[in-house]
């Protein structure tokens, strides 16, 4: 995100076809190594997989990286960065609420831990005198 935010700022590009290069990029060069340390799991068993995929896709993926692209102009890096902290939490919301997927204590004290850190990042340093 820092890149492209360096990018928008040295000249003002096109943000949708540079953060879609971008997804490309890194899908292709996790393809291979995801392939080879979970061969078993890494490809759909069921229609049901099938159908999720493509909602994490669909909703998760284009809708958050289309207004992270759109905001990126607008919002500071840094608050950028928090916004992106949220996606794995608006993701489990969804499996559990909507999805009806079951979820663990310990992904339920993840999703606490990253909440804390957006909100501890969101804070801003308190200035003292001296």
């Amino acid at each position: 995100m820092a890149s492209i935010r360096q990018a928008h700022d040295a000249e003002p590009i096109a943000l949708f076809p540079l953060m879609f290069l971008v997804s490309v990029g890194g899908a292709s060069a996790l393809l291979v190594p995801s392939i080879l340390v979970d061969h078993a799991r890494f490809f759909p068993t069921t229609w049901q997989d099938v159908g999720l995929i493509l909602i994490y896709g669909a909703v998760m993926q284009c809708l958050a990286w289309g207004l992270i692209a759109y905001a990126i102009p607008l919002l500071s890096l840094t608050l950028t960065g928090l916004l992106l902290l949220s996606e794995p939490v608006a993701a489990l919301l969804i499996d559990y609420f909507f999805l009806g997927k079951s979820i663990n204590h310990w992904q339920w004290a993840g999703t606490a831990l990253t909440l804390a850190a957006i909100y501890l990042g969101s804070l801003k340093p308190s200035t003292r005198p001296s």
